[in-house]
This record gives structure tokens, sequence and C-alpha cells, in this order.
């Protein structure tokens, strides 16, 4: 039943943001044409801009926060060890490769 209220909340300071804002309500939007006289056509085209740039600086955000992460991964000393010792076993195992060719007839 908690979740209910805090739905109920969310609907009604979206409504009244709606209303103050755009002038329209939240029936007015589902029980209305989209492109009637209360809810006009540069509304639905505003709300979609908006959302589109809310989407796209997320999805920006995100990309950076990911960059942000992989550098501070690489520059993370154990991470710098493990790639030091996996260097170094691969340098030791060409150094025996070698030395096997080497003993060869």
């Amino acid at each position: 039943m908690a979740s209910n209220s805090i739905f109920k909340n969310f609907r009604e300071s979206l409504n009244s943001w709606l209303i103050n804002v755009a002038g329209v309500s939240l029936t007015d939007i589902s029980n209305k044409d989209p492109f009637s006289n209360k809810f006009n056509i540069f509304l639905f085209a505003s709300l979609m801009a908006m959302l589109t740039a809310f989407l796209t600086l997320f999805v920006i955000g995100k990309f950076q926060l990911v960059r942000l992460y992989m550098v501070h991964l690489f520059n993370y000393l154990p991470f710098q060890l493990v790639l030091t010792n996996v260097a170094s076993l691969h340098k030791t195992r060409n150094v025996l490769k070698n030395k096997r060719k080497e003993r060869r007839p």
C-alpha cells in the first residue's frame, strides 16, 4: 500500500507541474487527442524534445562514467602488477622457447 501512495503523490505532483507549466492536466492528456486545441502540437513536440534531450544526456553521461571507471581501473596498482606479471611470464616463456630452439640439433 505504501507504493500506491508514492505513485499517487508522484501523479499529483506531476499533474500540478503540468498544469502550471503547460496548462494541461494528466486527464487532459489521457482523454484528449494530442493535436486538439488544449494539448497542441507545440506542447507535444516540446515534451518529446525534452525527453530526447534527457535520454541523450543520460546515455552520454553513462559512457563518460564507464570511460572514467576504465581509466581508474587501468591506473589501479594491483591491476598494473598483474599486467607486469603477465608480461614477465610471456618474456620468460619466450626465453625458454629460444633456449629449446638452440638445443635442437
